[in-house]
């Protein structure tokens, strides 16, 4: 019996594994395919799995967030958009430490017209990802996707000073791998 369980136990850790790195994939291809975003939410919306992992529940919030992009209609564009909100808010509240429920918001809020009032928490974001990338260059386990998101941060997020320095070197250490 100890078996069996273990063997499911394997088997969802691995379709976790699978989904999340499908995730990270869709959600670095938002900018060059524009269904990307409705790709990922559809996705994790038929994985009733991913609603109990902060992660998965992050990036369903940034593909509904981002897709509002896709509608015409400016009521459904912001109901759309709240509702990813509040599904990234939701990881946050269950794991606010964690870097890349941190990068899902923060490249949200980066993307979000002013009058949306959803910036607040830019510069928090940013500096818990630079902190905890450099604190555990392996905080990922995927030094490709690791160095996505510091591209990601140099390009896009202006990262002060000390923020652009640690950035340079987490990407050293990652190059000398």
């Amino acid at each position: 019996m100890k078996l069996l369980f273990l063997f499911f136990l394997i088997l969802l850790q691995s379709s976790d594994d699978k989904i999340l790195e499908s995730s990270r994939h869709l959600f670095f291809n938002f900018e060059n395919d524009k269904n990307a975003a409705v790709k990922l939410f559809n996705q994790l919306d038929q994985d009733k799995n991913s609603l109990e992992n902060s992660v998965l529940i992050a990036y369903k919030g940034v593909a509904r967030a981002s897709s509002a992009d896709a509608l015409f209609n400016p009521v459904s564009k912001l109901a759309r958009f709240n509702e990813g909100k509040k599904l990234i808010e939701t990881a946050i509240d269950i794991d606010s430490q964690n870097a890349e429920i941190r990068l899902l918001r923060l490249s949200v809020q980066l993307g979000a017209p002013v009058f949306l009032n959803y910036r607040s928490e830019i510069e928090e974001d940013r500096q818990v990802i630079v902190e905890r990338i450099n604190n555990d260059p392996a905080l990922f386990n995927d030094d490709e996707f690791t160095l996505k998101v510091l591209m990601f941060l140099q390009n896009r997020a202006n990262p002060n000073a000390k923020q652009q320095q640690e950035i340079k070197e987490s990407m050293r250490r990652l190059e000398m791998k």
